[in-house]
């Protein structure tokens, strides 16, 4: 996927072996369950893929038509150096809060 003309709030789709230039939340993936695996060696040294998760809310959003319906905005923290934690909230068009945690952020040069 060309990232040039993304900007903050776009939803992307990120194929397997694709690096990608900023931290997303991980909505659905082509895996059972919403699962992904990633690559963080360039963050901390580890070779071994990390399992990460879809929000289970989110997870059954496998085309286009279904990703048209989804409507709603994540409030995170701030910028941090923190690889491990991660505070945010999908709130949706249905007035659902959504807790987002680590499990379901991809940090920018990992890749799937």
């Amino acid at each position: 996927m060309n990232f040039q003309f993304c900007q903050v709030g776009d939803i992307v789709k990120i194929q397997v072996d694709e690096h990608f230039p900023a931290d997303v939340v991980l909505l659905a993936s082509s895996e059972p369950d919403g699962i992904c695996y990633v690559e963080t060696a360039n963050l901390d040294g580890e070779t071994n893929l990390k399992v990460r998760q879809s929000l289970s809310e989110t997870s059954h959003i496998t085309t286009p038509q279904l990703l048209h319906d989804i409507r709603g905005t994540v409030v995170c923290e701030q910028p941090n150096n923190s690889l491990y934690t991660f505070e945010g909230v999908l709130k949706s068009n249905v007035g659902d809060n959504v807790p987002i945690g680590p499990n379901q952020v991809l940090l920018r040069v990992t890749a799937i």
